[in-house]
């Protein structure tokens, strides 16, 4: 009997790969539950251990989509298909309507005019851009705040870039800035393009205005799909590339590296550099990027995942960070790092890392190759700490694609103590690849897993 596979934290944080066999870098092809970065904060120990997902909390009050999501230094503020929420960060699984609306289409931002204490929400909707404020006092709502100029769309993306708003106006950007008396200038062209362009995302790389543009407004239906960086001083846009996509969902920067969301795949451009796709994706519905860390995240399917350094001492990885029994549409980072929001069409959940409460999960590794014919005899596996009595986990073997997993053992803590747990059975033969499977109950912390086996000749 020799050791024919060994799978460590090191492997384990090489995350999950966009392919059955050949890895993009990633040891696992699927995720739905599990993850080995559950807790990403700084000094946890938790990072590189396979364990199951926190159990989301639903945000009470939020019983339907969220749209969009921006903070002050106290609070959140979340838009959804019947209104306007604020969550305290004193009470972050509550939310309290701030008043409603039917119209919203999604982003949000907040303003100040320069030399005042005023604080005002802004917030797009289908043919105005709307004001809540002052936050610092009595706010009230005024739907119809901006209405000059402004075209009848459900896409009106909007960004803050230094202390000037930008957003979304079909085929041309707005701005919302200060107007040195106090108040706030509305100009709903200050960059237009052609005509048949909408404008479905905006963002920023430090200096430059990055925006994305389409010709045609349904995801499944390919046209012309723009990224175009504009310096704001200036008449017109700078550099702009192409990109093979019907549609951009989102934009966000991290460092000097813009990222693109987009129905067929994660990309990253920068000024001056040609956009490349990082990660194939198959994202038929909303979707939107925010920023942990040195990483994007952002929905796929019922996950959450990430891509990038969530922590320094980590390899740039694409990761699962939290799961849904539903289909995610967006996620939303917290006032602090300690927890991220997660919409869903029955609600906004809670991903609290410090919750102690754990999903049931499963993790397919990608085939392993063994460079050998080979039966499979045992696998060890070592846990971080000894399981309690209602903790389980079991392990599956496929020997080749399209092959059903069978079961290989369980274990459970009711029977297994220690933490270094041998699990023995013959009869898998003719093995040159392999995948495994990976079921978890409870709190089960996975550190290492061994496969030994006997060489066939």
């Amino acid at each position: 009997m020799q050791e024919l596979v060994k799978l460590t934290e090191k492997e384990f944080l090489t995350g999950l790969s966009a392919t059955q066999h050949l890895s993009t870098g990633g040891l696992f092809k699927n995720m739905s539950g599990l993850t080995t970065t559950r807790d990403y904060r700084l000094l946890n120990s938790d990072l590189g251990i396979l364990q199951a997902h926190n159990t989301l909390t639903q945000v009470l009050n939020i019983n339907n989509k969220a749209l969009s999501y921006t903070t002050d230094e106290n609070n959140a503020y979340i838009s959804t298909t019947d209104g306007v929420y604020k969550i305290s960060n004193t009470n972050i699984a509550v939310a309290t309507q701030l008043f409603s609306n039917i119209n919203l289409t999604g982003d949000m931002e907040i303003f100040s005019p320069k030399d005042t204490n005023i604080k005002n929400l802004l917030y797009a909707q289908n043919n105005a851009i709307g004001l809540y404020g002052d936050l610092n006092g009595a706010p009230t709502n005024n739907d119809t705040w901006f209405t000059t100029g402004i075209e009848n769309t459900s896409i009106r993306p909007m960004h803050k870039l230094w202390d000037e708003v930008y957003f979304g106006n079909k085929n041309k950007i707005g701005r919302i800035k200060d107007d040195l008396n106090g108040g706030m200038l509305q100009e709903s062209n200050v960059l237009d393009f052609e005509n048949t362009m909408h404008v479905t995302a905006i963002s920023d790389d430090g200096e430059y205005l990055v925006v994305g543009l389409v010709d045609n407004t349904d995801i499944h239906q390919k046209g012309k799909t723009i990224i175009r960086f504009w310096q704001i001083n200036q008449p017109s846009w700078t550099y702009e590339y192409e990109l093979p996509e019907a549609y951009i969902y989102d934009i966000k920067r991290v460092g000097n590296v813009v990222y693109i969301l987009s129905p067929n795949g994660l990309y990253y451009t920068a000024r001056g550099t040609a956009p490349r796709m990082i990660i194939p994706l198959n994202l038929n519905t909303e979707s939107n990027i925010q920023r942990i860390g040195d990483a994007v995240i952002f929905p796929y399917g019922k996950n959450v995942t990430s891509f990038g350094k969530i922590f320094h001492e980590i390899p740039t990885a694409w990761h699962s960070l939290a799961y849904s029994v539903n289909e995610i549409n967006k996620v939303f980072s917290g006032i602090n790092n300690n927890y991220f929001y997660i919409s869903t069409s029955v609600g906004l959940f809670l991903n609290n890392l410090d919750t102690t409460t754990r999903q049931i999960g499963t993790a397919d590794t990608l085939y392993m190759q063994l460079g050998v014919s080979a039966h499979i005899t045992a696998i060890e596996v070592i846990l971080a700490e000894p399981m309690q009595i209602a903790d389980e986990f079991s392990i599956h073997i496929s020997r080749y694609h399209n092959e059903p997993y069978k079961l290989y053992k369980t274990a459970k803590g009711s029977v297994y103590k220690s933490r270094k747990i041998f699990l023995s059975k013959s009869g898998i033969n003719d093995v040159t690849q392999l995948s495994l499977r990976f079921e978890i109950k409870g709190n089960v912390k996975i550190r290492q897993v061994i496969v030994y086996g006997d060489i066939q000749s």
